[in-house]
Formats: C-alpha cells, structure tokens, sequence
C-alpha cells in the first residue's frame, strides 16, 4: 500500500468530502419570470420572425450598409435591423435605419431610392421568405396551402433615415409593400 505524506492525505481528504457531504454546488433558484418564459411555447410564427431578423441584420442591412457608405449614409447601430408584426393591421415591418450625417436635408426622393434598393437586395429572397416559417426538415400536412401567399402579402419594407441632431435630428422614413 502507497503511504501518502500529511498535506497529501489532506488533499485527498478534503476531495473525497466533496463527494460525501450533501451540499449542492448552486443552490440559486430561477426568477418567476424566468420559469415563466421557460413555461411559454413557442410557435412557428415566433421562429419565422427570428429568421426573419437574423437575414435583416446579417445580409440584408449589412448589404445596404455597403452600398450607402459611399455616399455617406451610414447604418443606425441602435436601430440598424428590425422586424416586427403589427396584430391590428396584419403587417411584418423589415426596417433598415440609417443616418445621414454628411446631408443637410433628406426628402422623400433620397428616402425612395434607399427603399427601392433595399427591395432590390431582399428581392432574390422573397418567394422564400415565407419558408422562414416553416417547419425544417419535414413536411406537415395540416399546412395551408396558401401560408405563403399570405405571408407575402403581409411583407412591407421600411427604411429610415434620420437627419444630423444639428438641424434638429429628424427622421423621415418611407415604406413600400414586398410584393
């Protein structure tokens, strides 16, 4: 049998109590609100409008970003990407913010040609826009067959851009349906 020296017994001694005692390692309880959120499903609809935000922000505004930044426009790093749905009237709004730090006034012609360029960079994607919604992987029976023609009709597109804070800092934001 190996003899151990005094600070190594107490080493191995203070390990296997470890294992022995009952103590737990965290003893931290979740917040209600957390085990609320924990609780709560989530549906296909929420998963669509996550996609939907994750392509705003890594492809779409980042894509228009590039294009802008030429001519001194730049994306708004508080507001740059944003989905979000409307219950009342039955509208996703993908929005792009910009300022215009370089302008002296943005009218509704410059804020136009941003929407129209905007649309022609999610173009290419819109007929699959509404397969963000969908299940992956499988195909559910139960589906409408028109859920992708009225996810479509639900797209609008919204771009703002706001003005330098020193002639006040206004915004002037134009919107354009998908299809």
């Amino acid at each position: 049998m190996k003899k151990y020296s005094l600070p190594q017994k107490s080493v191995l001694v203070a390990f296997l109590s470890l294992f022995t005692l009952d103590i737990p390692f965290c003893s931290a309880e979740s917040a209600s609100s957390v085990r609320w959120l924990m609780e709560q499903p989530t549906s296909l609809f929420d998963l669509g409008m996550l996609r939907l935000r994750q392509q705003n922000k890594e492809k779409w505004t980042s894509a228009l970003d590039a294009k802008t930044k030429s001519i001194g426009v730049l994306l708004d790093d508080l507001g740059a990407s944003s989905v979000s749905y409307d219950q009342d009237s039955n509208i996703i709004t993908i929005t792009a913010s910009f300022t215009a730090p370089f302008f002296e006034r943005v009218d509704d012609k410059f804020c136009t040609s941003m929407l129209n360029e905007y649309k022609k960079i999610i173009s290419p994607y819109s007929k699959d826009l509404p397969k963000e919604f969908d299940h992956v992987g499988y195909v559910d029976r139960s589906r409408p067959k028109d859920l992708n023609e009225n996810i479509s009709r639900m797209l609008m597109l919204t771009i703002r851009i706001s003005e330098p804070r020193v002639l006040g800092g206004k915004s002037r934001s134009c919107s354009s349906k998908m299809d």
